[in-house]
């Protein structure tokens, strides 16, 4: 099914659209270049952030850091996206950055690919995963110092490393292949 950008109708086909991933996802598509897909998920770990007083990732670990640059934050929670307006709060947060953290609620990704969105929204969850984890034991988180931070930022991703698909093509690729061997009947 189609959607229109506009209306939030159904262009083509049959079927409702959901009104609050209308009010989100189109304006969010239509505000920023970077958003060729964009996921929006309630996810435990990151959704479980941003129900803290400061959600912010830490920079603990090579994850994380490798994450830290792409992050907004929005600390505003407004109830239920029932208007385009909301989603184009929502965009204007995002700004340059491709992973949302919004407060009270759960965490929206893009990128110009679905795997580069994709990627983005799995590693997240992890980096929360791991801050959560950490954060259980009650002790204090060891931050990374300043120069294995600026050296990790800018050697994360592999870009250097690898000829070909970038790493996000490469994971998305990797889990399409598992599907094709354990649950084939999902590209129908």
């Amino acid at each position: 099914m189609e959607v229109g950008i506009d209306d939030g109708r159904a262009k083509r086909g049959s079927g409702d659209v959901e009104r609050s991933c209308y009010c989100i996802h189109a304006p969010i598509h239509k505000a920023l270049p970077q958003a060729a897909a964009v996921f929006h998920t309630h996810m435990p770990f990151t959704s479980a952030l941003t129900r803290l007083e400061d959600p912010r990732i830490k920079e603990i670990g090579q994850t994380e850091v490798g994450m830290i640059d792409m992050i907004a934050y929005d600390d505003r929670y407004t109830g239920p996206a029932f208007d385009p307006c909301e989603g184009e709060r929502l965009a204007k947060v995002i700004g340059n950055k491709s992973v949302l953290f919004m407060a009270n609620h759960g965490v929206t990704t893009l990128g110009p690919t679905v795997a580069d969105a994709y990627n983005r929204l799995y590693y997240i969850e992890r980096a929360a995963q791991v801050q959560i984890y950490a954060m259980w034991t009650s002790q204090p988180l060891k931050q990374l110092p300043v120069a294995v931070v600026e050296k990790t930022k800018s050697e994360i991703g592999g870009a250097k490393f690898y000829n070909g698909p970038s790493p996000a093509q490469r994971h998305f690729d990797a889990l399409k292949r598992i599907l094709d061997r354990t649950e084939p009947d999902y590209k129908t």
